[in-house]
């Protein structure tokens, strides 16, 4: 995969991160003010979208290892971009979800 490519799909990825937070967040509002109104189960439902919200945030450091990959690359001091960066995003070619859960021992899906 090009470089160009590459950085083509980690902005993809940082997109849909920040579209997902944003929506968490609004989201959480929601059952915060639900919540104050007496809704008992929208204050259920505040830490599971918290949750997504943390989910989200942790990409950034997954595209920051990435990214640090590529510019490895531009400056010309690696011939290729270790494959473990390039993430499932990248063609297949990183880990997949079910092996990134496995290596931090599991997911959010998992507490």
């Amino acid at each position: 995969m090009s470089v160009e490519a590459q950085i083509r799909v980690i902005a993809a990825e940082l997109n849909a991160a920040a579209e997902t937070i944003i929506s968490a967040t609004t989201l959480a509002l929601q059952h915060s003010d639900d919540a104050r109104k007496g809704d008992p189960q929208a204050l259920c439902a505040i830490k599971p979208t918290l949750c997504v919200i943390l989910e989200a945030c942790a990409f950034q450091d997954i595209a920051g290892q990435r990214l640090t990959a590529l510019m490895t690359t531009l400056d010309g001091r690696d011939d290729e971009v270790d494959p473990m960066l390039l993430g499932p995003g990248g063609g297949g070619a990183g880990l997949d979800q079910d092996a990134a859960d496995l290596l931090f021992g599991g997911g959010l899906a998992d507490r």
